[in-house]
């Protein structure tokens, strides 16, 4: 049997933002379109798993972790994928107990953020979205101010194929 090459980190990106623009640009997505968060993984015989995975509360987000995790070490996956819509604050300090979540904040920026991994270690790429009238989105709009290197990100949906390195052949 042949085998295919792993979809390259790029393809990941173009792969997760053509969701994106599927959800939130059609002309007939309503106004209050939401993206899922969606989980592509990539193994090493080329195939792609996808896996659409809302949630809401942190217990929630953690057991997806866990579960994502448990498939990256089952399926031989090489490069894992997460697309999702989120709130952002450019923070000109060191994280305190006293801040508040960025959903939260009045200097919030709602974006749409592609974060691939892959053993060369996690590429992160947001853009800021734009709404017009009535709230519908208009456009996404790659950003340029906000920092890109994935060493700047912290949380649970970072370091997960590096979590599964050590167990993995």
């Amino acid at each position: 049997m042949e085998r295919n090459a792993p979809l390259s980190v790029e393809a990941l990106f173009e792969c997760q933002l053509a969701q994106a623009k599927r959800v939130l640009l059609a002309p007939d997505a309503p106004a209050d379109a939401e993206l899922v968060p969606t989980w592509a993984l990539a193994k090493s015989d080329g195939s792609l798993m996808i896996a659409a995975t809302p949630f809401g509360s942190n217990l929630e987000k953690d057991l997806m972790v866990d579960a994502i995790k448990k498939l990256i070490k089952l399926h031989d996956v090489v490069s894992v994928s997460l697309l999702s819509e989120a709130w952002m604050v450019t923070q000109n300090k060191p994280p305190s107990g006293d801040d508040l979540p960025p959903s939260e904040r009045p200097d919030r920026i709602e974006v749409v953020m592609i974060s691939v991994e892959d053993a060369a270690g996690a590429h992160v790429r947001i853009w800021s979205v734009e709404r017009g009238e009535g709230g519908k989105v208009t456009a996404l709009t790659p950003s340029s101010k906000l920092p890109h290197e994935a060493g700047t990100y912290r949380g649970r949906f970072v370091g997960l194929l590096a979590a599964n390195s050590q167990t993995r052949h």
